[in-house]
């Protein structure tokens, strides 16, 4: 059964390795980071393994740490992939700076 997956942090490292994997299982993957560049290496690549004509990959920029990033992104990735089965959200954010607490838009919990 052919799946379709959104996958953050997918233009590097363990990102990058599970939608390889996904992409040569035979699944629709839309990658997702920050580095515009770095996506459309990735993309590239998953080009390059993918198993029958009909898989569709391709990339959305998107950053993970803002709100209306990801709202914007998922719209995108919905309209691509209008029966999205897997979100594997890979990407991270490093910084030394201490952590905040603050809440989003909808009241939910979030720590910068």
């Amino acid at each position: 059964m052919t799946r379709q997956a959104l996958v953050t942090g997918g233009s590097s490292g363990i990102g990058r390795a599970v939608a390889e994997e996904l992409v040569r299982r035979g699944d629709s993957v839309i990658v997702a980071s920050r580095s515009a560049e770095a996506l459309e290496d990735t993309v590239a690549l998953l080009e390059r393994v993918k198993t029958c004509g009909d898989q569709h990959v391709s990339w959305l920029q998107l950053d993970v740490a803002s709100e209306d990033s990801v709202r914007a992104g998922i719209a995108v990735a919905l309209e691509r992939l209008p029966n999205l089965d897997l979100l594997i959200h890979s990407a991270g954010v490093c910084s030394r700076a201490p952590r905040t607490r603050s809440r989003t838009s909808t009241g939910t919990p979030r720590c910068r």
